[in-house]
């Protein structure tokens, strides 16, 4: 059995995956504080059993993935990982022989919470993991596929050469702004578009993310057994398609997968129609909780998911880590719903439009997920 759990992280990712409760993998961390109360309770956890965590993915450097990492490395269980994937500006630098010297992640600087993390200034998340040997040596890319052991893969879809490359000329300008942005500040938000009906949203034309950072997100498809998901961080969607293509994927062959985790929490930017005509699932993970801020998700995005499947027998399911709650609860607010039963989430039906929502019965619950293969 696998078990998939997408923690609070407020506006962020991270994601704990248990493979028969013998592997452990942590993609992102969210911001500090998803590690204080999330994270470090399982890896107490692994601790007082003796085991470890597997893998770390820390897709990219955007602060609402990294930080709780960044927090991680500057705690007490460092010692239970043993492995990283993570594109550094070290080792970007390193690819592309460059002469300027990327700047190095200091762990400390971008902790917001009151907690003391116990390392002082100045110490580097790529000389900890130098230290520890722990780091891929060369950038994870498209074009990979790597194995965690016989059971278990990951068949890369982003990011691509040229991304990397972006991303390496821009390194310190863009992690000088991405580690140091306020989560209460809006970052290029986009105005709410709830009060839209389903209709107005579907033939909006898609408008492309430019941010080099989530441009630079590892995503992928994971393979456990005969399982397949579909994790994409806060990739570039015209990305994805050139890689599913590559794949030989097409609307005449699209990729099965238990579920798609939406890039960039629902962004619209990170979504189009030939992206959804290359996949086949009914599952959709929206990994926020809502923030008035960012205004994600988009409803554009779930406009046109629902459009998709509205007609086919297979109605699709969209499953939220927080609670209906908040701006959340104003996404569909026109609309009426069939609650159903359940024991761990609160669920809603629309029949005319053939959708579920999915909700968690409380804000520190997160979505649990669990498949037999």
């Amino acid at each position: 059995m696998i078990q998939i759990e997408f923690l609070p992280a407020s506006n962020g990712d991270s994601i704990f995956l248990s493979i028969k409760n013998e592997k452990f993998i942590l993609i992102d961390g969210g911001f500090a504080q998803t590690y204080s109360k999330h994270i470090k309770k399982k890896l107490a956890l692994l601790n007082h059993q003796k085991k470890f965590l597997d893998l770390i993915v820390i897709t990219h450097i955007d602060n609402d993935h990294i930080n709780g990492i960044l927090k991680l490395f500057g705690d007490e269980y460092i010692n239970l990982v043993k492995k990283v994937w993570f594109n550094s500006g070290e080792i970007l630098s390193k690819y592309f022989s460059i002469e300027n010297e990327n700047q190095k992640i200091d762990i400390i600087a971008t902790q917001k919470d009151s907690e003391i993390i116990g390392v002082k200034n100045g110490i580097k998340l790529e000389n900890i993991l130098n230290k520890l040997n722990i780091s891929n040596i060369k950038p994870i890319q498209t074009e990979q596929t790597l194995v965690l052991d016989r059971n278990i893969s990951f068949i890369l879809l982003s990011p691509d050469e040229n991304k990397l490359s972006i991303l390496n000329k821009e390194w310190n300008k863009v992690l000088e702004e991405e580690l140091k942005k306020d989560a209460s500040i809006s970052i290029g938000a986009n105005l709410n578009d709830y009060n839209k009906t389903i209709e107005e949203l579907i033939n909006i034309p898609s408008d492309p993310d430019n941010s080099i950072a989530n441009g630079s997100s590892i995503a992928f498809i994971f393979k456990y057994s005969s399982l397949s998901f579909l994790f994409l961080a806060d990739a570039h969607i015209d990305i994805i398609v050139k890689s599913l293509k590559d794949l030989e994927y097409s609307s005449m062959n699209p990729l099965k997968v238990e579920f798609v985790k939406l890039s960039h929490h629902g962004s619209k930017k990170n979504l189009n129609e030939e992206f959804l005509s290359l996949i086949d699932t009914d599952t959709y993970i929206i990994s926020t909780k809502g923030s008035p801020v960012h205004n994600h998700p988009n409803k554009e995005t779930l406009a046109k998911i629902i459009s998709i499947h509205q007609n086919k027998a297979q109605a699709c399911r969209f499953i939220f880590n927080y609670p209906n709650e908040g701006q959340l609860k104003n996404i569909f607010k026109e609309l009426n719903f069939e609650r159903i039963d359940d024991d761990f989430f609160n669920i809603k039906y629309n029949e005319n439009y053939n959708f579920y929502l999915q909700f968690p019965k409380t804000s520190n619950s997160g979505a649990i997920l669990n498949y037999e293969r």
